[in-house]
């Protein structure tokens, strides 16, 4: 079932084009003028966009330019209607940057099926999109940071040297680590992507972050967590200090493969501090046997990821956390509460 925006001033056939989608199963909206729809594909987010091309104010084809027009909206399938049946009326309707063009008279039948073929059509491309902006982010993960200390460079992903460090319970507990979380998978399509490219698309970020200082790097449920331990370095200030560079990392990764404006990036990293434990099943299997125990600060990592994509962050850090960095890699953006803990937005000093 898909959600379709009717476009329509012409109330009757506004009527029955939208029974004749719902009765194939669709949700649909309706709007009566251009600039109402306009709105609506912002708002809404409609799957599909069936339009007439007479209209008041933006006509069919104005609209689908301004459609095209909208990076926001462009991918947006959109069928135009009309009772304009010659060859050059249609070339103007495609060339204006509509999917498809359907000429009236047609059957509720005919309508139906040009929308599920506009629905397979963008379903492969947003496939095939997909894939190669995967792909794309592995590549820019993998790619060296100019910034990264050179003593970080030599720590490969094998490297696990807290492992001896683990208490009788098979447990390690840091007491003041810092905590990057991120929907990694999530960002990048899981469901439509196969196991070996979420393979790739983890080892691509475990070992860049590794490379950043993380002392691990872990699946949990369908993010990823990196911990960063201030104590390995000797100060409270280099475990946050990294994580803060980690997470721009990622950010710049993100931009790298959407273009100059990352900021519709799906992509979210939170960043909290406190204390940690990671439970170690066997020595002999390296972090592949480690896993993350749910604790207090991996839940307020949690809630701030989520917190950060709804208030359109790429980056959130709760500000205890960021007054222990000296010379952070990020300004500081919107601040705000969550749950009464001041949070702030991280964003790249260059802009």
């Amino acid at each position: 079932m898909a959600r379709i925006l009717v476009i329509d001033h012409d109330t009757v056939q506004q009527l029955l084009t939208a029974r004749a989608l719902q009765g194939a199963g669709h949700e649909t909206l309706v709007a009566s003028e251009s600039d109402r729809g306009f709105a609506l594909i912002h708002t809404e987010r409609p799957d599909v966009v069936v339009s007439a091309v007479v209209m008041p104010g933006l006509n069919g084809f104005q609209l689908a330019t301004a459609l095209r027009a909208d990076p926001a909206i462009a991918h947006t399938p959109l069928l135009l209607l009309s009772t304009l049946s010659d060859r050059v009326q249609m070339r103007v309707g495609m060339t204006s940057g509509a999917d498809d063009y359907l000429s009236k008279p047609y059957s509720a039948q005919e309508l139906v099926d040009a929308v599920a073929a506009l629905l397979r059509r963008h379903a492969v491309r947003a496939d095939t999109g997909r894939q190669q902006h995967q792909q794309a982010f592995a590549a820019a993960l993998r790619e060296p940071d100019k910034t990264m200390p050179a003593s970080l460079e030599v720590l490969s992903a094998g490297a696990v040297p807290w492992l001896n460090a683990v208490d009788r319970h098979g447990l390690l507990v840091l007491s003041n680590a810092t905590v990057l979380l991120t929907n990694l998978f999530g960002a990048l399509g899981e469901d439509s992507v196969g196991s070996g490219m979420l393979v790739e698309m983890f080892r691509a970020a475990r070992d860049s972050l590794y490379k950043m200082g993380a002392i691990a790097v872990l699946p949990y449920g369908a993010e990823v967590v990196a911990v960063f331990d201030a104590h390995q370095y000797g100060t409270m200030e280099s475990g946050i200090s990294d994580a803060i560079e980690a997470a721009m990392a990622l950010r710049r990764a993100a931009q790298t493969t959407r273009g100059a404006d990352a900021s519709d990036s799906p992509l979210v990293v939170a960043l909290a501090c406190g204390e940690v434990t990671i439970a170690v099943l066997s020595k002999r299997s390296g972090d592949a046997s480690c896993t993350i125990l749910p604790g207090a600060t991996v839940a307020h990592a949690l809630a701030l990821r989520e917190f950060a994509r709804q208030m359109g962050w790429q980056v959130g850090v709760y500000q205890d956390a960021l007054s222990r960095s000296a010379d952070p890699s990020a300004r500081i953006g919107r601040a705000l509460l969550l749950n009464g803990a001041p949070v702030s937005e991280l964003l790249p000093l260059e802009a």
